[in-house]
């Protein structure tokens, strides 16, 4: 089993790979590691957080001024192995960053929530069921 640090470690390694300057913050014992990002065309309203919790999973969070439920959170903590973890929330964030996946609300009561899409399966069809869409560069942003 891997230490906290060790953890830390990885991630950080990972995430420094996607050039975007983040801000990095340690939490005293047991470690956390909160990395942090801000939109480039809107960095009062969006933001990345990547956290390592003290449980050792990894948290990615989609923060947006103004919206209802913000932050929007994934958690990464059932892999295989830690670095499938690693590697899964730093593909994420890379395609949120990239704009290869975007963060879309569906406000429907039964499956309502928030979806990470590809811009390519946002079709009119799934559009009507949208109450808004967000992306890292405002290129796909929708508002019903």
């Amino acid at each position: 089993m891997l230490s906290q640090e060790k953890r830390a470690h990885l991630l950080d390694e990972a995430l420094s790979k996607i050039s975007v300057p983040w801000r990095r913050e340690s939490f005293a014992e047991p470690l956390e590691l909160l990395m942090e990002v801000v939109s480039p065309t809107r960095p009062d309203q969006q933001r990345l957080v990547v956290l390592l919790r003290r449980d050792g999973d990894i948290q990615v969070e989609y923060h947006v001024a103004g919206k209802r439920g913000s932050p929007f959170e994934l958690l990464l903590g059932a892999c295989d192995e830690y670095e499938q973890c690693v590697a899964e929330a730093a593909r994420i964030v890379a395609d949120l960053i990239a704009e290869r996946l975007v963060l879309a609300y569906d406000g429907s009561f039964w499956k309502g929530g928030r979806r990470f899409l590809k811009p390519s399966e946002v079709t009119t069809e799934i559009r009507n069921d949208l109450k808004w869409i967000t992306s890292w560069q405002a290129s796909h942003d929708f508002e019903r």
